[in-house]
């Protein structure tokens, strides 16, 4: 054997002992990493529980639309059902903000939804189509079949 071949087996034999040293020492750290999760809780810590309250957040805010429109829509029924009495109760605060004004904005707050079912004068139901257009003579329209 020549002299780069002894050198050859030498760096061979160095790499050898790195190596199992190397393997030595993640073996040792890996002993060490399983002894302190074996020590650590399991429960969520505080970036889990903050991660899991944007997830909620943002799946409540994705269905947020579709709950407006819900509550919406029952509002609406709940105004087209109770039409008779927010007339009265409309014309009873109109009287009394004659003498009190700062039941002036609550007076006018209850002639929106009445005057926008009532428009028509057909006292049959309207659907409460919020659309404040007007016909020829100044009148809303009735989205019913009455015929106005």
């Amino acid at each position: 054997m020549n002299s780069k071949e002894l050198e050859l087996d030498e760096l061979r034999r160095k790499g050898r002992r790195m190596a199992k040293s190397f393997q030595e020492y993640g073996k040792g750290i890996a002993d060490r990493l399983k002894t302190a999760m074996d020590i650590a809780p399991n429960e969520p810590g505080m970036w889990d529980k903050l991660g899991h309250a944007i997830e909620d957040l943002g799946e409540a805010l994705a269905d947020l639309p579709g709950q407006v429109g819900d509550l919406l829509a029952d509002v609406g029924d709940w105004i087209k059902a109770h039409a008779d009495w927010i007339t009265v109760a409309a014309s009873v605060v109109g009287v009394i903000a004659i003498f009190c004004p700062a039941l002036a904005p609550l007076a006018i707050g209850l002639r929106g939804p009445d005057r926008s079912c009532r428009s028509c004068g057909c006292r049959s139901g309207c659907s409460l189509v919020w659309s404040w257009g007007r016909d020829s003579r100044g009148r809303g329209s009735c989205r019913t079949d009455c015929g106005h």
